[in-house]
């Protein structure tokens, strides 16, 4: 990797089995005997939460899945059992041992479940990744209205095709239209993470703007390596990071309900929501 930092891995994703705890230890001996994490593959790229090499890094719903559910992504404290919350801590621990460095992981899913994750790991820390909310919503959009989708292959209604992360008001808002569904997504997600930083204190977290991490990476990951070092999770920039990512940005999708979700979005947050909004300065209030 280009820091040294730890994760669950694409080969620990592939393998996992539901009810077993051992896969995130075994896959991660594994990667390090056979040295997957240091592929020669220099792509960023990643597809939906998986990336490009069996030692590359995952998301992992399948591990996390192991204790939290799969359906309800919403998690507050005190959920898991004790039996649980430890299984969760030594699947991260190990692979913390067996790599000797930080565990880092960009799961969806647990933005929603900070609190709880916090509960397990008391001196974790968090990394908020900002990005205008109408290109969110917007690729959102696409994900749910592409050709066949993998994952929703036998959902022929796009308005009943649920994608990545179920805000706690889920119940409230799946029979909903489309652009509400995926405006209150967005809205509500954001309203847990910012609810997390009030409990959990702003100190344990880090913000970060997508356009700048595109457009001037190396600064941004400057930003992250000091966050850590000042919190006692030791890690530093291994290799040369590109000058710049390509910047994700504006309308992609038909303008009536690229409009309509500007709309929608701008009547939830109380104030306009477009292209050109700046979304960091807000957040931060």
């Amino acid at each position: 990797g280009y820091m040294t930092t730890c994760y669950f891995s694409n080969l620990a994703q592939r393998l996992r089995v539901q009810g077993s705890e051992i896969l995130p230890a075994f896959s991660a001996h594994l990667v390090k005997w056979l040295r997957l994490d240091r592929s020669r593959d220099k792509s960023f790229k990643s597809y939906y939460g998986a990336t490009v090499g069996w030692g590359a890094p995952n998301e992992a719903n399948g591990i996390w899945e192991r204790w939290f559910p799969e359906e309800e992504h919403y998690v507050p404290p005190g959920y898991l059992s004790t039996h649980d919350r430890q299984g969760v801590y030594r699947a991260v621990a190990v692979t913390e041992r067996v790599f000797d460095r930080p565990f880092v992981n960009k799961c969806i899913r647990n933005s929603v479940r900070t609190e709880a994750l916090a509960e397990i790991f008391p001196t974790a820390l968090f990394i908020q990744c900002v990005r205008n909310r109408l290109d969110t919503a917007q690729s959102i959009w696409v994900a749910r209205t592409r050709t066949l989708p993998f994952e929703l292959s036998e959902v022929s209604d796009p308005s009943r095709s649920w994608w990545s992360v179920r805000p706690k008001e889920y119940e409230r808002i799946k029979h909903k239209g489309m652009v509400e569904q995926i405006c209150e997504q967005v809205f509500f997600v954001e309203q847990s993470i910012m609810a997390a930083r009030e409990t959990l204190g702003g100190d344990r977290f880090l913000t970060m703007d997508y356009q700048d991490l595109c457009q001037k990476p190396r600064s941004e990951l400057d930003r992250v390596v000091q966050f850590m070092n000042d919190h006692g999770a030791p890690t530093q920039i291994t290799q040369t990071v590109p000058d710049s990512f390509p910047y994700a940005t504006g309308q992609k999708i038909e303008t009536s309900d690229y409009e309509a979700m500007a709309d929608y979005l701008s009547h939830l947050y109380s104030y306009p929501v477009g292209p050109m909004v700046s979304e960091l300065g807000r957040r931060q209030e």
